[in-house]
């Protein structure tokens, strides 16, 4: 069955390990949480099919398995958790699809076709970003139906692509081929910011207040940006608050 890959918990602050698991793999992938943090799941292989072993969060117990139905795990780009009202679904993501898993009961739901993963903190809005083109805000209440077509898809070839949702869920943060960094809102779908960048963006992130993005190049660069929302008195507060870069100390 090959190799065996080794997860640890270790109790913060301290550092004192807590438990270690392992189970057979052939590629490894990122573990993860269900969304109420109850289980950790991991992407196996056993008996040449691949599996999600469930482990019990707080002990490293092993609780149960379930066989996918997939031929193999080398086109799977990780497993997340499903937020919402689904407390113990993990999506399967893959470049064109996110297969839904319901750990609980052992089935499977309706793949969403090019669902990144990411989704707001209730799990009501989700993003279909292909490597090809195009940014869709997704309706995941109605099994991922496209809600608001942000970026029109258009051939620009296999580029590689950031989506995400800031910290308050209020905006969507885009990368794609064109070299910029878009930003939208998430009720209505407007364009709110387009920034151009000079070096391919490796990275990009989004601060826990929400009022910043900070992105990193590929030249080994960092650079933060702020939010500026015209509709936002928070906003305009922000930016006040910054020290100028014309004033000298």
């Amino acid at each position: 069955e090959g190799a065996r890959l080794k997860v640890e918990a270790r109790l913060l602050p301290e550092g004192r390990p807590a438990y270690s698991l392992h189970f057979p793999v052939t590629r490894v992938k990122p573990v993860c949480l269900t969304q109420d943090e109850s289980w950790l799941v991991g992407l196996a292989w056993e008996h040449q099919k691949p599996v999600i072993f469930v482990f019990d969060t707080d002990s490293g117990e092993f609780l149960h398995r379930v066989t996918l139905k997939m031929a193999s795990v080398k086109d799977v780009l990780g497993l997340v958790a499903v937020r919402g009202d689904r407390h113990n679904t993990v999506a399967i993501i893959e470049a064109d699809k996110a297969s839904l898993c319901d750990l609980k009961n052992k089935r499977f739901l309706k793949p969403i076709p090019y669902w990144t993963g990411e989704s707001t903190r209730d799990g009501r809005w989700g993003l279909s970003a292909p490597a090809r083109g195009g940014l869709d805000l997704l309706d995941m209440g109605q099994e991922g139906a496209v809600a608001t077509c942000l970026v029109p898809r258009k051939s620009q070839g296999v580029a590689k692509v950031h989506a995400l949702f800031n910290a308050t869920d209020e905006y969507v943060v885009y990368y794609g081929a064109e070299r910029e960094i878009l930003l939208f809102r998430v009720g209505g779908g407007q364009l709110l910011a387009r920034y151009l960048v000079a070096a391919e963006v490796s990275s990009l992130a989004a601060s826990r207040d929400g009022l910043s993005l900070v992105y990193g190049t590929a030249e080994g660069g960092v650079t933060r940006l702020v939010i500026a929302d015209h509709d936002k008195k928070e906003s305009y507060r922000h930016l006040r608050s910054l020290p100028s870069r014309q004033k000298e100390p």
